[in-house]
């Protein structure tokens, strides 16, 4: 039953002896919720940055990116930004990369033995770019727990839930989708992996009631460690 866990306190197993390659958002999934920037640091950052590269007030560069978002769709904002201006992405990314990690997440033993403990490839797939992938895997100590980083730049610059981004890692994995299972904080991104067949688990501490009761939504836990205990292979 989906979201049983959460529902009746139960912690129902959740078989997955089909599966052979487990596909991992990054942030907000692979640490606790918010521990690194929330969403709303994020934007802050990011339009704080824009507004230095442009020579406009932070509030105006609020309401651009505000803009950007508002018309629709998945949009690459760093690229909307680098149409609309200057943007820097190279200075933009070393801002986030120099955002300090010890105060705010720590290596879990816990999450790595449960990892450990899968049967199938661990791949990381997320929109962040390289840099920050491997600083946040070295900092969790979990470089090497996984076999494949699919992040912003290794895969051209394009960003999730865009359908050929996961059509084209299924395909370099040479997996079958319907042997793969998705595990993301971001609803939106389970979509595509859903249609292509893949099990889709979504790991956040409070989503809304819509998005945790999604069609294209398989299991809900509020945290991996949660969902990782369930796993049954």
């Amino acid at each position: 039953m989906k979201n049983a866990s959460i529902q009746n306190g139960v912690l129902p197993k959740h078989d997955l002896s089909h599966v052979e390659a487990f596909l991992f958002d990054l942030d907000d999934v692979l640490y606790p919720h918010g521990a690194f920037l929330s969403y709303d640091m994020f934007w802050e950052t990011l339009n704080a940055y824009a507004a230095e590269q442009n020579g406009l007030s932070v509030e105006e560069a609020t309401a651009i990116t505000d803009r950007m978002r508002a018309d629709g769709g998945h949009k690459d904002i760093l690229k909307e930004w680098a149409v609309y201006g200057a943007f820097d992405f190279k200075g933009f990314t070393n801002r986030l990369d120099a955002v300090e990690l010890a105060n705010r997440m720590q290596p879990c033993g816990h999450t790595l033995r449960l990892l450990q403990g899968l049967k199938g490839r661990r791949i990381v797939f997320t929109n962040s770019h390289t840099t920050h992938a491997q600083r946040i895997l070295a900092h969790l100590q979990l470089a090497e727990v996984f076999d494949h980083v699919s992040d912003y730049l290794t895969r051209g610059e394009r960003l999730k839930p865009e359908p050929a981004v996961y059509h084209d890692l299924v395909k370099e994995l040479s997996v079958d989708p319907s042997r793969c299972v998705m595990v993301e904080d971001t609803v939106a991104n389970l979509a595509p992996a859903h249609a292509m067949g893949m099990t889709t688990v979504l790991i956040h501490p409070q989503p809304k009631p819509e998005a945790r009761s999604a069609a294209y939504v398989d299991r809900w836990h509020t945290s991996l460690t949660d969902w990782l205990e369930s796993v049954e292979q």
